[in-house]
């Protein structure tokens, strides 16, 4: 009888030989380290559709236009230009698409433009695809490649050129070697170096001026 008068004692003595409570360690709870994302993110600059910029343009990154640009374009990355610009762009890549463009174009690497692409303007890259329309001389290092939609009226320049069939083309074709080191020269007098700006320089006045005039 004297077990039913202090039950929690007698609760206790039970719970201690069945082997609940006492002095048993409780379990130690572990925060899970934090997850790190494996997915890299888009760096690219967007421009949306109803976009208007009147001015320049520099970027150290990826570059994509879908609106209108009036004023030049530089980027360390690849431009693409699916909008309207007026005004020369010089990047590592230049990619057109549904674009309309009006300016000199310099890439150091390629230049592709789509068959729903109108430029008027000089293009200068290591590879130059066009399958559009393009009103201006073109310049490679390496090749041009000549698509069956595409319209250029001015001269092309290249150590390779490819024409496909039905591709129009009104203006002269070149083919360059490329040079021996021994048939280089080079003159690193500051004289010529002087020489050479101010010819550059008169030669990009001359360029703008025409630009003006059409």
């Amino acid at each position: 009888m004297s077990t039913f008068n202090n039950p929690k004692s007698n609760f206790g003595d039970l719970a201690k030989k069945m082997g609940i409570g006492g002095n048993e360690e409780k379990p130690q709870l572990r925060t899970a380290p934090p997850l790190t994302s494996t997915v890299k993110k888009n760096t690219a600059t967007v421009i949306s559709s109803d976009v208007v910029i009147i001015g320049n343009i520099k970027s150290r990154e990826d570059f994509e236009l879908n609106g209108e640009v009036v004023g030049d374009i530089e980027s360390q990355g690849t431009i693409r230009i699916n909008g309207k610009v007026k005004g020369d762009v010089k990047a590592l890549n230049v990619l057109f698409q549904h674009a309309s463009y009006t300016g000199n174009i310099v890439s150091e690497s390629k230049i592709m433009i789509d068959c729903d692409t109108s430029i008027t303007g000089d293009i200068s890259a290591k590879t130059v695809t066009i399958d559009g329309y393009l009103k201006g001389n073109t310049v490679a290092d390496e090749e041009v490649t000549i698509k069956a939609q595409a319209v250029v009226q001015g001269n092309i320049t290249a150590r390779q050129i490819s024409i496909a069939q039905g591709a129009q083309i009104v203006g002269s074709i070149e083919t360059k070697a490329t040079p021996e080191p021994s048939e280089i020269e080079v003159d690193h007098s500051a004289s010529s170096m002087k020489r050479q700006a101010l010819f550059w320089r008169a030669w990009k006045m001359r360029k703008s001026r025409k630009l003006l005039q059409k």
